[in-house]
């Protein structure tokens, strides 16, 4: 199995948010041979899988693509909504986010265009209301008829919580003045109000950690600004992340002092379990918590599980541990090995895992890595679920396991490149087909982005016929069919160096190679490349040398899609060189959504 399509599928699960479902829509998204359809609860195919794309049912609707556009169809798999679209989102609260040539709008049921949307971007509707972004990146907040409840003066610094958003008063030139952070809630209405703290963060349980502009306080706050917890600068303390189950952390805060690990603090500041021998800690779940230690020799630590008092639980000691209690257990490693503890240190599952999954415990079950193939061009991990009381394996050997765990009794998972759902005894109810070995032509609405493996190649000595001279040219073959990621039809591109001097380029990660095409207002759009505002560490960078006489080679898929246009190959950033204009098609979200999937080795020349 191809390990790179393997990756791509999963991204596309992920980001599809495919397996995702509201309790009142229990249709499953499945995928088969590369096409999407649902099952019911009981692995029955309700909707054959025949979709280029969909997503998740919501309020009795899906959005989906047959060809090149997005369209909603119904629990039988009819469109509803015709397909006029760029790209399609989930209802939300009645309404549909959807785009037209990279615009956004809402629709209703009827497919109706709810309001004019004078925006740059917006997210689905949460909680009645959505948020949206101006030109000039700043953000507000509309409600379902699209009116503002808040005005587009701020940045969001948060989604939603419980109808809750934090959000920073918004300046001139944001990073060289003072945060101001407030709490609105999902009509607009202030719960705080901007202007008295310069930090502010979701510190989970409704509770929020602030720290006052003056810097005379730092601790947790409700949602109606009422503090709950916390320490004054006098004390000389700062706060943990999190007031858990009464305490919270306190690290000694002095000036030109090493900062140091005080113990756990109440609500008022007081510091009610503390230990010279203690370097560090957990907050508290369960009534539990980990208290970090300095040992001699390897690892340099161990942690201690102690109780609300400060006494231990047990006289074990574990080289690292999960600071989390899910359903009364958690994670810790011993002898380089991970295993499962309950709350009072007995082993529910003796440590045996060398590698866990970054879920961890998810309700009753334990995701972790086995196998690897470090001859991929990604370490590819082989996933195991373990049911943890009764520590029995479920799957083992899984190429993917969704993180939505299981949802009315079932789990999305893939198995040797075929996507499956399993059953709480790991039974399968249902298991698509592996994609086609056939070649086909790439067919994906979302603009691609730049590859980000690989190695740099040593340039081919030129031996083509008919090639300018004195210059840099691209030369594309776009009637010549190559093998693109062993799945997909490729052309063949080269970058050919006849000109008088060696050509030497700065590369980050990739050759600067984009497959360009033509839109509607004649503007010529790239279909690959590195996206807009990305950072691009200055260290990535690698100087490479084209000889003169020598040339790079790359192979570039061949899209297919439902809009038809001209199409070039652009290689450079600064003096760019083009190569001849051809006949291609593609579909109308490659020209402006940006979707970063896993790379497919487009622009590495080989």
């Amino acid at each position: 199995m191809n390990t790179r399509y393997l990756f791509f599928l999963y991204y596309l699960l992920l980001c599809g948010s495919a397996f995702a479902k509201e309790k009142n829509d229990m249709l499953f998204s499945i995928v088969s041979d590369g096409k999407w359809g649902y099952i019911d609860n009981n692995g029955t195919e309700v909707i054959p899988p025949v979709f280029l794309s969909a997503g998740n049912f919501s309020e009795g609707l899906a959005p989906a693509r047959l060809n090149g556009n997005y369209g909603y169809i119904d629990a039988s798999g009819k469109f509803v909504i015709a397909e006029a679209y760029d790209y399609a989102r989930p209802f939300s609260n009645g309404l549909a986010l959807v785009y037209k040539n990279g615009k956004p709008f809402f629709i209703d049921h009827n497919g109706k265009k709810a309001f004019d949307l004078p925006y740059a971007a917006v997210t689905d509707f949460k909680y009645h209301c959505a948020i949206v972004t101006t030109t000039s990146e700043r953000q507000g907040i509309i409600n379902t008829k699209g009116a503002l409840v808040l005005d587009t003066a701020y940045y969001c610094a948060d989604s939603f919580r419980n109808g809750v958003l934090i959000v920073n008063k918004a300046r001139e030139v944001p990073l060289f003045n003072t945060p101001d952070y407030g709490l609105v809630d999902s009509d607009g209405h202030w719960l705080v109000k901007t202007g008295k703290y310069r930090e502010m963060m979701y510190a989970g349980n409704g509770l929020y950690r602030v720290s006052t502009k003056d810097e005379t306080w730092t601790g947790f706050i409700n949602n109606q600004g009422e503090k709950i917890a916390g320490c004054s600068d006098a004390q000389h303390y700062r706060t943990g992340y999190a007031f858990s189950e009464g305490l919270f952390l306190v690290y000694n805060n002095i000036i030109n002092v090493p900062e140091t690990f005080a113990g756990w603090a109440d609500a008022k500041g007081k510091i009610v379990i503390s230990n010279p021998s203690y370097i560090d800690g957990t907050d508290f779940k369960n009534n539990r918590a980990f208290a970090k230690i300095s040992i001699k020799g390897y690892p340099g630590v161990a942690y201690l599980l102690i109780d609300k008092h400060g006494r231990r639980i047990t006289d074990s000691t574990y080289d690292a541990v999960e600071d989390d209690f899910v359903n009364g257990y958690t994670l810790v490693k011993k002898n380089n090995k991970w295993g499962v503890i309950d709350t009072n240190g007995n082993y529910i599952i003796t440590p045996q895992f060398g590698q866990l999954d970054a879920r961890g415990i998810t309700g009753n079950y334990l995701v972790t890595l086995s196998g690897q193939d470090n001859a991929s061009w990604m370490i590819q991990p082989k996933y195991t679920l373990t049911a943890v009381p009764g520590n029995k394996t479920i799957l083992t050997n899984m190429d993917y396991i969704s993180w939505d765990g299981f949802e009315n009794g079932l789990l999305a998972c893939v198995k040797d490149g075929v996507v499956q759902y399993v059953d709480t005894t790991g039974r399968v109810v249902w298991k698509g087909m592996a994609q086609s070995k056939a070649l086909q032509k790439l067919n994906i609405d979302y603009r691609q982005y730049r590859s980000t493996y690989g190695r740099t190649l040593p340039a081919y000595n030129t031996s083509l016929s008919s090639i300018p001279k004195g210059k840099l040219s691209l030369l594309i073959d776009s009637v010549s069919r190559d093998t693109f990621n062993s799945l997909y039809y490729g052309m063949r591109a080269r970058v050919v160096n006849e000109s008088k001097w060696d050509l030497e380029l700065k590369v980050a990660f990739a050759y600067p190679i984009y497959v360009e095409a033509l839109d509607a207002d004649g503007e010529w759009k790239a279909l690959t490349g590195y996206y807009d505002n990305e950072f691009i560490c200055g260290n990535s960078f690698t100087d490479e040398r084209l000889p003169v006489g020598q040339n790079w080679s790359f192979i570039l898929p061949v899209y297919e899609g439902a809009y038809k246009t001209k199409m070039r190959v652009r290689f450079g950033d600064e003096e760019p060189v083009y190569s001849r204009e051809f006949e291609g098609s593609i579909n109308p979200g490659q020209f402006w959504r940006q979707l970063k999937d896993f790379p497919f080795g487009i622009s590495f020349p080989r």
